[in-house]
């Protein structure tokens, strides 16, 4: 995992404040946290429960930063979540994949 992703997700997950480079953490006044990947809206906290999305970007930069919150891979083209269920890579939380297993 690059620095620059387990730096941005420390910050995410302790509710900080966070830039660098092409990602930003941002805290609400109501507490809900949003990362941020060249302005577009990855990852978000909302009453302690946590959403990811590729904001329709299936690059290597998206997918490493979301790799920090979920097991995220490509099997035969397709877009994997914990190598057991197919994404279409838009938002899902995080604890509903903790359901499935």
């Amino acid at each position: 995992m690059r620095s620059i992703t387990r730096d941005a997700y420390e910050a995410f997950m302790n509710n900080r404040r966070f830039k660098r480079e092409n990602t930003q953490v941002f805290v609400r006044d109501n507490g809900d946290v949003s990362m941020l990947l060249f302005g577009n809206e990855i990852a978000k906290k909302v009453n302690d429960e946590i959403f990811i999305t590729t904001a329709g970007y299936n690059t290597s930069t998206t997918l490493n930063r979301l790799r920090a919150f979920a097991i995220i891979s490509y099997n035969k083209g397709k877009l994997m979540l914990d190598n057991k269920y197919v994404w279409d890579g838009k938002w899902v939380s995080l604890n509903l994949i903790e359901e499935w297993t």
